[in-house]
C-alpha cells in the first residue's frame, strides 16, 4: 500500500464537490454511515464525514480510511472516532490518475466495506479537455458533450458531476450551451483551474435549468453540494466573524416531514429570467425557504423556541424581524406574541419573499399588540388608583369574544369543520392546496388520508408492502407501508392499495377504528348504537368501526338517518374525524 500524508499541499480542486457522485453500496451493520463529503470551493479541502455504529460508546476507536481507484490507493489514515463520528479533511493531488475513487472504511470495530465513490481527473487530462472545448462555439460544443463515444482525456462530463448527470432531462439544452460556449476558460498549460470552471459552471446551469422546468427531483439531497446547502459559511457581523446557520441541519432535523416538500417547491419555481450562473441565488432561496417553513411548522407545543429559530435562522438576515423588541418584553408579553405567532400560517413556500413578509408583519403586530395590552392595563390600574391608598370605583369593559381566526379563505361554508381544519392546520397535520386554500369539498384519496392518519397519531411500523400500484419513490410510499405493516390499512385487492382512489367513509371509519385499537386508545361513548336506515348496506368488515365512531360522538350521517358506507371522503371530512379522535371524541 501506498502511503501519502493528509498534509500536501492543497491541489486545485474548487469543484470537486461537484465530482462526488455518491453511490450507496451495501454495507454490513457494523459500517459506518451517513458518509458525506464536503468540499470548500475557496481552499479545495476535502471533507469525508461518517457516523459510527456504535455512537458515542466507540469513541477513541481508530477508523482506517482508504481513498483509492483500481488496486492503488492514493490516501490511508487513521481516524480516532469522536462524539460517535469520524471526521478527515485531505486533498487529492492533481498528479493522481483520472478514474473512480471508492472511499472505503476499516478497523477493529468496522468492517472494511465500500462506503462511497466519487470520479476524479487528473492535471492532465483537465487540461486537455479544456483546450479542446474553450474555443467551442455552441452547437460543436454541444454535438462534443453529447457524444457517447467520446473518450477524449478520459473525461465524461455526464457521470462526473451530479447536477450535469441529469443533463438528458434538460428540454433546453440550447440555452446551456450558449451559456457555456459564451464564457472564456483558463487554459493555461499545467494548470486544471479552467476544467474545474468548466465542470462547476456547467453544473449549476444543468441543475438552475432543471430547478426552473420544475423536473428536478429529491432537489436538497441530490444537490446539496452543487448549491452549498450543507455547508456552513462564515460571515462578518460588526466586524466580528459568525457562522451562518447549518441550513441543511435545520431542514433535515428541525423541520417536520410535512415541511420537506415545501422547501422544494420553494426550489422548483425558479423565474424564466433567473440566470444559469446564479448559483448564491439559489442557496438564497433555500436559506429563506427554511426559513419560512420553520414559522410554518411551529405548534403550540413548539412555541417555546421560537426565538431560538429566530436566532439560529438568521432571519434578520432576510426581514425586519426585530428580535430585541421581543426579548424586551416581560415573560406574559412574550406568551402573548407566541400564542400569536404560532396560530398562523404564512404564504405559501412558492412566494418566499411574501411569506416572509407575512412573518414580518405578523410579529411585529403581534409585539405591537401585546405592548398595547399592557399599556392598557396599566392605564386601568392607575385610574382605579391614588395615592394615600383610597380605591375608586373601576368600571370593566366586557371582553368581546374574538372570531376565531381562520387559517384558509375557503372553508366558510363547512362551518362544522372549521374548527377541525383551522386545529389540525395549526399543528401541521394537514395542509392546504395552495396560499391560504384548504379546498375543504374536494375528494380525499386512500393515500392522502393514510398520510394525515399516520403523522396524526405518530403510527410507528416497518416492512414492505405487496400491492403493485404504490411506487417506492413516490410521496406516499413509507405512509402506505406504516398503515399496512401496523395492521391499520390494506389493500382494494392482494396486490393493490388503491392509490388515486377516493376513500369511501366506510374505509374512513375502518382505517381510524383500527389505528386507535392498535395504539389503545379509548373514546368516550356518547351515544347508543347507530341505527342508520342504510346499516345493511355497510360492508360487514366496516359494520364494528362505524358502530363505534359513531357512539362516541366522532361520525355521524349525512341526513335522513343514512350513513351512505360507499360515498366519497371530502377532506372536510377526513378533518373532522381526525380531530374527533385527538380530542378524544364528542367533536
Amino acid at each position: 500500500m501506498r502511503m501519502k500524508t493528509f498534509t500536501k499541499a492543497v491541489a486545485l480542486v474548487v469543484v470537486m464537490a461537484l465530482m462526488f457522485v455518491m453511490t450507496a453500496i451495501a454495507a454490513p451493520a457494523t459500517a459506518l454511515s451517513n458518509v458525506d463529503v464536503i468540499i470548500n470551493y475557496d481552499t479545495g479541502a476535502v471533507k469525508i464525514t461518517a457516523t459510527h455504529p456504535e455512537g458515542a460508546e466507540a469513541d477513541g476507536d481508530v477508523v482506517n480510511l482508504v481513498v483509492g481507484t483500481d488496486g492503488s490507493d492514493a490516501y490511508w489514515n487513521d481516524v480516532v472516532v469522536e462524539n460517535g463520528k469520524i471526521t478527515v479533511e485531505f486533498t487529492m493531488d492533481d498528479a493522481e490518475a483520472s478514474g473512480d475513487y471508492v472511499v472505503e472504511f476499516g478497523g477493529e470495530t468496522v468492517d472494511h466495506s465500500a462506503e462511497a465513490a466519487y470520479s476524479f481527473v487528473s492535471g492532465t487530462d483537465a487540461n486537455g479537455f479544456i483546450t479542446i472545448v474553450n474555443p467551442m462555439d455552441a452547437a460543436t460544443l454541444k454535438a462534443y458533450l453529447e457524444d457517447s463515444n467520446n473518450e477524449t482525456y478520459d473525461v465524461n462530463c455526464d457521470v462526473s458531476v451530479p447536477g450535469a448527470s441529469d443533463y438528458e432531462k434538460v428540454a433546453d439544452k440550447v440555452e446551456i450551451m450558449d451559456h457555456m460556449a459564451a464564457i472564456d476558460y483558463d487554459d493555461a498549460a499545467g494548470s486544471n483551474q479552467g476544467y474545474y470552471d468548466f465542470l462547476s459552471r456547467f453544473d449549476v446551469a444543468v441543475t438552475i435549468t432543471l430547478l426552473k422546468e420544475g423536473t428536478a427531483t429529491d432537489v436538497v439531497d441530490n444537490y446539496k453540494g452543487v448549491f452549498g446547502f450543507n455547508l456552513v459559511e462564515t460571515v462578518e457581523v460588526d466586524g466580528d466573524p459568525v457562522e451562518k446557520a447549518d441550513w441543511f441541519g435545520w431542514y433535515r432535523d428541525v423541520l417536520s416531514a410535512s415541511k420537506y416538500d415545501a422547501v422544494e417547491d420553494a426550489l422548483l419555481s425558479l423565474e424564466e429570467d433567473f440566470e444559469l450562473d446564479d448559483k448564491a441565488g439559489v442557496k438564497d432561496i433555500f436559506e429563506e425557504a427554511v426559513a419560512l417553513a420553520l414559522f410554518n411548522d411551529i405548534t403550540q407545543s413548539t412555541k417555546g423556541n421560537i426565538a431560538d429559530y429566530a436566532y439560529a435562522a438568521n432571519l434578520e438576515d432576510f426581514t425586519n424581524i426585530d428580535m430585541e423588541a421581543f426579548e424586551d418584553l416581560d415573560d406574559d408579553e412574550k406568551a402573548s406574541v407566541l400564542d400569536d405567532i404560532a396560530s398562523r400560517k404564512y404564504a405559501d413556500n412558492k412566494r418566499v419573499y411574501a411569506g416572509l413578509e407575512d412573518v414580518e408583519n405578523a410579529f411585529a403586530a403581534a409585539i405591537a399588540a401585546a405592548i398595547e395590552e399592557k399599556e392598557e392595563k396599566e392605564d386601568d390600574f392607575n385610574s382605579g388608583y391614588t395615592p394615600g391608598g383610597s380605591k375608586q370605583e373601576i368600571e370593566f369593559t366586557p371582553v368581546v369574544p374574538q372570531p376565531e381566526f381562520n387559517m384558509f379563505d375557503d372553508i366558510a361554508d363547512v362551518e362544522w369543520a372549521k374548527t377541525a381544519i383551522n386545529e389540525l392546520a395549526k399543528k401541521g397535520i394537514i395542509n392546504g392546496v395552495a396560499d391560504r386554500t384548504f379546498a375543504p369539498n374536494d375528494v380525499l384519496t386512500r393515500e392522502q388520508f393514510v398520510k394525515i392518519l399516520v403523522g396524526a397519531l405518530d403510527i410507528k411500523a416497518s416492512g414492505n408492502t405487496p400491492f403493485t400500484d404504490v411506487v417506492a419513490s413516490e410521496w406516499y410510499a413509507n405512509f402506505v407501508a406504516i398503515a399496512y405493516n401496523s395492521g391499520i390499512a390494506n389493500g382494494t385487492s392482494e396486490t393493490t392499495f388503491g392509490v388515486g382512489d377516493s376513500l369511501t367513509r366506510e374505509q374512513l371509519c375502518t382505517m381510524v377504528y383500527r389505528a386507535i385499537k392498535a395504539l389503545g386508545i379509548e373514546l368516550k361513548m356518547v351515544n347508543t348504537s347507530a341505527s342508520f336506515v342504510d346499516s345493511a348496506e355497510i360492508s360487514d368488515w366496516a359494520k364494528e368501526a362505524v358502530d363505534y365512531l359513531y357512539k362516541a360522538g366522532v361520525v355521524n350521517g349525512v341526513g335522513s338517518n343514512a350513513f351512505d358506507p360507499q360515498g366519497t371522503t371530502t377532506r372536510a371530512m377526513g378533518a373532522k374525524v381526525i380531530y374527533g379522535v385527538l380530542e378524544g371524541g364528542v367533536k
